[in-house]
């Protein structure tokens, strides 16, 4: 019976949803940056150092780091809090360029998967079976595909009974999925 049923879905995308979504790229961006700007810096630093305290940084390498530290981070803290503003309003700029049309968001769920359409008639069908993992939230699905990307439902679009069903469709492939653990 659950295989013939269509469950039908209309919400519509907000900044906040935008933001939601983004985040999880933004934080994987920002440890990136964490990490390479420690090594920029740290080098930036060394190189520019004076004869007696580069031989202080052979010798007393910790104490050295401490130094470092001091000296480094409030270009470290700048430059990371204006990665996020940056990012943040990259985000915002380009979710205000899209049209209103295709904010406007129509699902149709089945045991095959999730047809989403937004009302300028854009289409994108995820079959449950190109799924690896979801995440289930009060306000989301996650759902990750095969190819690696991240693909979002808005729980508000349906019924209570509803997300239990599609919740369903979307365990139920990736425990039957080869890949699955």
């Amino acid at each position: 019976m659950s295989d013939d049923l269509i469950i039908r879905g209309q919400a519509t995308l907000t900044w906040g949803d935008q933001f939601r979504f983004v985040m999880r790229k933004l934080v994987q961006v920002l440890w990136k940056y964490a990490v390479a700007m420690i090594v920029l810096f740290g080098l930036i630093w060394a190189l520019t150092l004076p004869d007696e305290q580069w031989l202080a940084l052979r010798a007393y390498p910790l104490a050295s780091l401490g130094d470092f530290v001091a000296d480094a981070w409030p270009f470290y803290l700048g430059t990371f809090a204006a990665l996020i503003v940056v990012m943040i309003a990259t985000s915002y700029v380009a979710f205000r360029r899209l049209p209103d049309v295709n904010r406007k968001l129509s699902y149709e769920v089945d045991a095959k998967g999730i047809l989403t359409k937004d009302a300028a008639d854009f289409a994108l069908m995820v079959p449950w079976s190109s799924i690896v993992r979801t995440r289930n939230t009060s306000r989301f699905l996650y759902l990750k595909t095969v190819p690696g990307a991240w693909r979002y439902l808005l729980w508000r679009a349906f019924a209570p009974a509803d997300r239990e069903q599609i919740l369903r469709w979307a365990t139920r492939e990736r425990a039957n999925s080869p890949g699955a653990i």
